[in-house]
């Protein structure tokens, strides 16, 4: 008997060891970031969980670059049917390992539902939208409901599970689902304890078939997020077509989490000036690109002199910095002659740069320079220059 709308897995389907390896190697076993120094890991062996809490500020790790080791505070609470949860549990340790080999930890949930309509949710809070959330539940089986001679031996149960993700604004975010053992299409395999797909919806995977063994692959749903995600909820239940109305106690464990730590732009910026002319000598002609002009050593800043201001502006974060904007006000003392912005993408100086007309006296105020909409890619360099003469 197998309740629920389920078809019969396909005996005959065996994945070929190479497509298995193809399979594994893509899954959810680590997010893939941008770069080293964004990989975060919330790995259980240390971050922080203590046996049968029922919530914790979590330890995440930075796995690469000077800032290496703790870096985000993950919280984690449970909620729902928690009277459920056997003596000891949720526990870190390698009780599960998921076919990852011994010592591999994972956070255990043992539970002994009443009934189809209690359920289970962990709700992973992080401290900001994070990419590439992934990571695997193990041990998601199915037991049979059983009698023998008029008397029930086994009551059965069937793990199912739900899977959300949230942004910041709390509008739901749909994971991609996949077992090692199944076929992109498919909807379960004869060596995997899982199903797939309709009538589930694409967060949902339940127990199927079989029951996979703590250390062993074939409960293994691996998941991952292609969106920004700020919090994770997994509904944990018999509720999802059981074998029975009172099921026995029940597992699965969650793998460590793995994600990218987002990348941010960081603007370091610095102003300088220099006499050009004392006599004010083309004065309007900046260079065609940010190669500096020749200056007047040891010139002073007499009336008629000449002097160019330069902000220089360097994106020192991983990610690239959009919408720049920065304004400069000239002295009362000043005669603006011109400016333009050189190293910055986003449009033409002309499109970025405002400024008073040339000759325009700077008394009350009157000469503002903006840079407005500029872009720089990690690690580049933009200036903006700027032209006076001394009244």
């Amino acid at each position: 008997m197998r309740p629920g709308p389920f078809p019969h897995a396909p005996r005959a389907a065996l994945i070929p060891l190479a497509c298995a390896l193809s399979l594994a190697a893509g899954g959810a076993g680590a997010a893939t970031c941008a770069s080293p120094e964004a990989e975060m890991l919330l790995d259980w062996s240390g971050a922080g969980w203590k046996s049968g809490a029922r919530s914790a500020t979590l330890s995440a790790e930075r796995r690469a670059g000077p800032e290496a080791g703790p870096a985000d505070a993950v919280g984690l609470d449970l909620s729902g049917a928690t009277t459920r949860i056997r003596p000891g549990y949720p526990e870190a340790s390698s009780e599960f390992t998921g076919g990852r080999g011994a010592g591999t930890d994972s956070l255990a949930l043992l539970m002994d539902f009443a009934n189809n309509s209690e359920a289970l949710t962990l709700r992973f809070d992080f401290p900001r939208a994070v990419e590439g959330l992934s990571f695997a539940i193990f041990d998601i089986d199915y037991l049979p409901y059983r009698t023998s001679r008029g008397r029930v031996t086994q009551r059965g149960f069937r793990d199912g599970v739900e899977i959300t993700g949230w942004t910041a604004e709390g509008a739901p975010v749909t994971p991609q689902l996949s077992s090692p053992h199944i076929p992109p299409g498919a909807r379960s395999a004869s060596g995997a304890s899982i199903y797939l797909g309709s009538p589930l919806t694409d967060r949902q995977a339940v127990g199927y078939e079989r029951n996979a063994a703590p250390a062993d692959d074939m409960g293994n749903l691996e998941v991952r997020f292609a969106e920004p995600v700020a919090a994770l909820s997994v509904r944990y239940t018999n509720g999802l077509y059981p074998p029975s109305s009172n099921p026995q106690a029940q597992a699965i464990a969650l793998s460590d989490l793995s994600y990218c730590a987002p990348l941010g732009a960081e603007l370091s910026v610095s102003k300088s000036q220099r006499v050009i002319s004392e006599d004010g000598a083309a004065c309007a002609s900046l260079p065609a690109d940010d190669s500096p002009a020749p200056g007047a050593p040891g010139g002073a800043a007499i009336p008629g002199a000449c002097i160019e201001y330069r902000i220089a502006v360097t994106n020192e974060g991983d990610a690239p910095a959009r919408k720049i904007a920065l304004s400069d006000r000239l002295d009362a003392a000043l005669i603006f002659q011109a400016a333009r912005a050189t190293g910055f993408a986003g449009g033409t100086s002309a499109e970025l740069v405002s400024h008073p007309a040339k000759g325009t006296r700077c008394a009350a105020g009157a000469c503002t320079v903006a840079l407005d909409g500029a872009e720089l890619s990690a690690g580049a360099s933009g200036a903006l220059l700027i032209r006076a003469k001394v009244r």
